[in-house]
C-alpha cells in the first residue's frame, strides 16, 4: 500500500509538472499573440514616412530598432551563427537572415532532443586531459587564519606521468571537456527530498521468494526493503567453498584477453560466459564530483582466463541482467572492501549480490598489519600496482589505455589472492572452516542487514547509509549542518548558527536541482568570491 502511495505522489508531481509546463506554453503563445498583434498594429508604407515625422515617435522606434538588433546578434552569437543583422543593409535581407538562423537554432534543438532521448549519439570530441596538483598547506593553530592550498594544471593528450614525491600532494587526472553523462541516463535522477530511492529491479533470478518491495520503517525515515534479503539470510556457502585449494598466479596482463563490453549484444554474451565460472573477481569505478548522489562509471570482471571492462555509463539501464550470474549462489564474488561497491551495485545498475568474499574482511580477521589490496598484491603477488589514477574522472570516454591497465590491476590477480587468504583461514583455524565461516559471514552480512558498528560516511557531503548495507538516498533535515559544526570545534552565537544552517539549506538545494556535489557547490561558492 505504501508503495502504491508513493508511485500515486510521484504520479502527481508529474502531473504538477505537466501542468506547469502546459501553463508556461499557454502563457507564452498569449505572449507571442500579443507582440504579432501589436506588430500588425504599427504603421507602413506611407503612414510609416508620415510618423516618422514626429520626433519623439522616431527616437522611440530608432532606440526598440538597436535594442532589437542586439538582441538578435546576441542570440546569433550564442548559436555560434557568424553573422550580424546589422551587416545586411535591405530589410529583405535581415528578414532572410532571421529566417536562416531560425532553422539553424531549430536543427540544433532537434539534434539535442534526439541526443537525450537516446536516438542520435553526440558528437564527442576527443578528451583535453588536464592533471590537476593540489600541494595541501600545512595545518596552523590558528583557526579563522586563511591557509590557501597551491594548485597547478598541466595539459597532455597523453595521460602524463605524476610525481608522488610529496606526502602533501594530491593528483588528479580529469578532462577540460568531458560531457555530463547524466544527461543521457534513461533512469532520470531524482535528487528530490520528497521520497525515498526506490529499487528499479523488475526480476529476480535466483530468487526463494519472490520479488516484492515493501517500505520499512527505519531511524532514516521509510527505506525499502532489500530484494534478495531472505536469500541472503539463508545462504550457507557450498562445502568445497570451505576447502583449501592450491593457488594458481594468473598469466601477465600482457597475455591476458581484454574483452571491452560496451554494448547489448556483448553483455549478453558475457553472462553465458561468467555463469560457466565457479569463482569471479568484481570491482567498479566511481565518480562523486560532478554529480549528487554519485555515477558508477566503469565495472571491471576477472575470470582465471580473461578480464572483462563494462561501460557501466553506456549499459546503465542493461546491466541487471547481471543478477543472473551475481545472485548465484554457487558462484563466488571476491570483492575487496565493498562497503561502497554494494550500495552503488544496487543504486545504478539494480544489481545484488549472494555469495560474495570480501578479500578486505580476510585480512582483517588475519590481523594484518596493511588492510589495503595495494598491500596484499606486493605481499602475495610481488606486484607493486599504479597507484597514481586513483583519483582519475573514470567518466572519461574513450578511457585511455593507462586507465583500462590501472582498472584491470583492480580484479587481475583478486582470486589469486581470495585462494591464497582462504588457506590461511583455514590454517588459522587448524584446519577447521569455522575462522573461515565468519568471514564468509562478515562478507554476507554487507550484502545483507545490520552491522553493529553503524558507519556514515562523508564523501563530498553525501551521507551513505550503511544501516542494512542498502542505498538509501541521503536526505537533508533540520540538524544536519550540526555535523560540520561538531567538526570545527568553534562556538557559533545565533546569527553564525542561523547563517550556517540556512547555507547548508541552499547549498543542498542548488546540488540537487543541478545534480552537482555540495563540495562542487562549495568551491563554486568561493570562485563566486
Amino acid at each position: 500500500m505504501d508503495n502504491v502511495n508513493i508511485n500515486e505522489n510521484k504520479q502527481s508531481e508529474t502531473n504538477d509538472k505537466d501542468l506547469n509546463l502546459d501553463n508556461f506554453t499557454k502563457d507564452g503563445f498569449k505572449c507571442l499573440t500579443g507582440a504579432i498583434k501589436l506588430a500588425n498594429a504599427l504603421p507602413i508604407d506611407s503612414d510609416w514616412s508620415f510618423y516618422k515625422l514626429n520626433e519623439s515617435f522616431s527616437r522611440v522606434t530608432n532606440n526598440e530598432g538597436e535594442r532589437l538588433s542586439k538582441l538578435i546578434n546576441s542570440i546569433l552569437r550564442k548559436y555560434d551563427i557568424d553573422d550580424n543583422v546589422n551587416a545586411r543593409k535591405s530589410l529583405k535581407d535581415k528578414v532572410e537572415l532571421i529566417v536562416e538562423a531560425n532553422d539553424t537554432i531549430l536543427e540544433k534543438v532537434s539534434d539535442n532532443l534526439d541526443e537525450v532521448n537516446g536516438i542520435k549519439k553526440p558528437n564527442i570530441q576527443p578528451v583535453e586531459f588536464q592533471t590537476v596538483t593540489a600541494e595541501l598547506p600545512t595545518i596552523s593553530g590558528s583557526w579563522n587564519r586563511i591557509n590557501k592550498a597551491t594548485f597547478s594544471i598541466t595539459s597532455s593528450v597523453n595521460s602524463p606521468k605524476q610525481n608522488f614525491s610529496s606526502s602533501k600532494s594530491i593528483h588528479l587526472l580529469t578532462g577540460k571537456n568531458i560531457i555530463r553523462p547524466q544527461t543521457y541516463f534513461k533512469d532520470k535522477i531524482d535528487n528530490s527530498n520528497n521520497y525515498p530511492w526506490q529499487p528499479r529491479i523488475t526480476e529476480k533470478p535466483n530468487s526463494i521468494r519472490p520479488l516484492a518491495l515493501i517500505l520499512e520503517e527505519t531511524e532514516f525515515g521509510e527505506v525499502f526493503c532489500h530484494p534478495y534479503e531472505m536469500e541472503l539470510d539463508q545462504f550457507e556457502p557450498p562445502a568445497n567453498q570451505l576447502k583449501a585449494v592450491k593457488p594458481v598466479l594468473p598469466k601477465p596482463l600482457a597475455e591476458t584477453p581484454l574483452h571491452h563490453i560496451e554494448t547489448a549484444d556483448k553483455l549478453a554474451g558475457i553472462v553465458e560466459e561468467l555463469l560457466k565460472h565457479p569463482i569471479i573477481a568484481v570491482d567498479l569505478e566511481h565518480h562523486s564530483y560532478r554529480t549528487f548522489l554519485g555515477i558508477t562509471c566503469l565495472m571491471q570482471i576477472s575470470t582465471r582466463e580473461a578480464d572483462y571492462i563494462i561501460d557501466t555509463l553506456q549499459l546503465r539501464d542493461k546491466l541487471y541482467v547481471l543478477n543472473e550470474v551475481f545472485t548465484k549462489p554457487s558462484i563466488v564474488k571476491v570483492f575487496h572492501g565493498a562497503d561502497s561497491d554494494i550500495p552503488w551495485l544496487q543504486r545504478d545498475l539494480s544489481l545484488y549480490v549472494v555469495n560474495m568474499f570480501d578479500t578486505h574482511q580476510a585480512a582483517k580477521q588475519l590481523g594484518y598489519s596493511g588492510l589495503s589490496l595495494a598491500y596484499l598484491l606486493q605481499r602475495f603477488c610481488k606486484f607493486i600496482p599504479n597507484k597514481q589514477f586513483q583519483l582519475a574522472d573514470w567518466r572519461i570516454r574513450p578511457l585511455p589505455e593507462e586507465l583500462i591497465n590501472y582498472a584491470r590491476e583492480d580484479t587481475h590477480y583478486l582470486i589469486y589472492l581470495y585462494e591464497v587468504l582462504k588457506n590461511e583461514l583455514l590454517k588459522q583455524g587448524n584446519g577447521q572452516d569455522n575462522i573461515l565461516k565468519s568471514v564468509i559471514q562478515k562478507s554476507t552480512e554487507i550484502c545483507k542487514k545490520v552491522r553493529n558498528n553503524l558507519n556514515l560516511i562523508l564523501l563530498n557531503y553525501v551521507l551513505v547509509s550503511f544501516l542494512m548495507q542498502r542505498y538509501i538516498k541521503p536526505i537533508l533535515n533540520n540538524d544536519s549542518h550540526l555535523d560540520f559544526y561538531r567538526k570545527c570545534k568553534r562556538l557559533f552565537d545565533n546569527k553564525q548558527m542561523y547563517a550556517l544552517k540556512k547555507l547548508y539549506q541552499w547549498r543542498d538545494k542548488i546540488a540537487r536541482e543541478e545534480d552537482e556535489s555540495t563540495g562542487y557547490m562549495f568551491v563554486s561558492l568561493f570562485h563566486l568570491r
